[in-house]
C-alpha cells in the first residue's frame, strides 16, 4: 500500500463515521438510541455516629482521665523546667553583677532573688562565696537553691525533699596579681 492509498483509506473511514453520525442524529431506525438509566432511590440510613453515642461516652470515660493526667504532667514539667532555667540564669547574672569592682554579695543576692521572682519562685536560697568580696578575691561562686515543694503547682507533696540547684563560677575583674 502506498502512502496515497493509506491516506485514502483513512479518509474513507472518516467519511463513513460522518455518515453514521448523520444517520443517528437524523433519527433513523438503524441508530442505537441511548436513554439515561433510572437512578435507584435508596432509603436514607441513620448516621452511625448517632448510634454510637454511648460507646463514645464509655471510651471517653476510660481515655479522658489519662489524657488529663498527661496534660497536667506536661504543665508541671514545663513549670519546673522554666524554674530550672531561671535559676541557672539568676546564678549567672548574680555572679556577673558581683564580679565588677565595688559590688557586694548582698547586691548579688538581691539580683538573683529579683530574677527568680519574675517566675514566681518562692522560698529561694541564694548564696555567694566568698560572703565578703575583697579586692583580692579571684573567683566568685553564686549558688541558687529553689525547693520544688513550694514552687510546684500540681503535686507539691510528692517532691518535698527535692530542690533545683544552680551555680555559677566567674573570675572577678578586680583581681590584681601584683
Amino acid at each position: 500500500m502506498s502512502h496515497n492509498s493509506r491516506q485514502f483509506a483513512i479518509c474513507r473511514l472518516a467519511e463513513r463515521c460522518r455518515e453514521g453520525l448523520r444517520r443517528c442524529l437524523g433519527g433513523e431506525s438503524n441508530c442505537r438510541q441511548t436513554q439515561p438509566t433510572p437512578q435507584r432511590i435508596r432509603p436514607t440510613k441513620r448516621s452511625r455516629i448517632a448510634q454510637r453515642t454511648g460507646a463514645a461516652m464509655i471510651e471517653f470515660a476510660f481515655a479522658g482521665p489519662i489524657l488529663f493526667m498527661f496534660i497536667l504532667a506536661c504543665v508541671e514539667f514545663g513549670r519546673l523546667t522554666m524554674i530550672r532555667h531561671t535559676a541557672d540564669n539568676a546564678a549567672y547574672e548574680a555572679a556577673r553583677y558581683a564580679m565588677v569592682p565595688g559590688a557586694t554579695a548582698q547586691e548579688a543576692i538581691e539580683r538573683a532573688t529579683n530574677l527568680l521572682a519574675t517566675v514566681g519562685a518562692r522560698n529561694v536560697e541564694v548564696g555567694v562565696d566568698p560572703e565578703i568580696l575583697l579586692p583580692e578575691t579571684e573567683v566568685i561562686t553564686v549558688t541558687v537553691r529553689v525547693p520544688i515543694a513550694g514552687n510546684s503547682w500540681i503535686a507539691p507533696k510528692y517532691f518535698e525533699d527535692y530542690a533545683i540547684e544552680a551555680s555559677s563560677h566567674l573570675a572577678t575583674e578586680r583581681y590584681n596579681p601584683e
